[in-house]
């Protein structure tokens, strides 16, 4: 997705590499239309970005553009995107919709459940919070750490180091 001053548009090679099957699926409309709400329901579609236009896409997919208008038709009267003249179609959710927060796994994909290594490092990071909490957390002259290994890296390219 690029951003354009705060506007998220999505490309159609990029839709396209992301919506599977549909140029072999009957109707391919329908099946264009679930692809897209699929991806923003999980995620992999932000909310409020610019859908591709409708040539673009087409092109893209080596499909039809009526195809792709009969699907931004259906997720606009299902209230998964909505349109204004001249400026795209954008995604949306209708009423009463959530965006899920997990992507279910397909068939055979390998799934990690970082749950326990996150509360770990969030147990971590709140534990060692109390040290930093008491200082405006600056050294005047940065992280010692972070000042010995580029005063290192200086000097192993024979640059001059600031004193100590």
């Amino acid at each position: 997705m690029a951003a354009r001053s705060g506007v998220h548009t999505l490309g159609g090679r990029r839709l396209a590499a992301q919506v599977t099957g549909v140029a072999g699926e009957r109707p391919g409309y329908r099946a264009l239309a679930q692809g897209v709400r699929t991806l923003l329901l999980d995620g992999r579609i932000a909310l409020h970005t610019r859908l591709p236009a409708e040539r673009e896409l087409a092109v893209a997919l080596g499909i039809s553009r009526a195809t792709v208008t009969a699907a931004y038709d259906l997720l606009r009267e299902s209230g998964y995107a909505i349109s204004r003249r001249g400026a795209g179609t954008w995604t949306e959710l209708p009423e009463g919709a959530r965006l899920t927060s997990v992507r279910t796994p397909l068939a055979g994909e390998d799934v990690i459940d970082l749950a326990d290594e996150l509360s770990a490092a969030y147990a971590a990071a709140a534990d060692d919070l109390a040290r930093h909490a008491t200082t405006p957390g600056y050294h005047p002259y940065g992280m010692p750490e972070l000042r010995a290994a580029i005063a290192e890296r200086y000097t192993g390219r024979g640059l001059p180091t600031l004193p100590e």
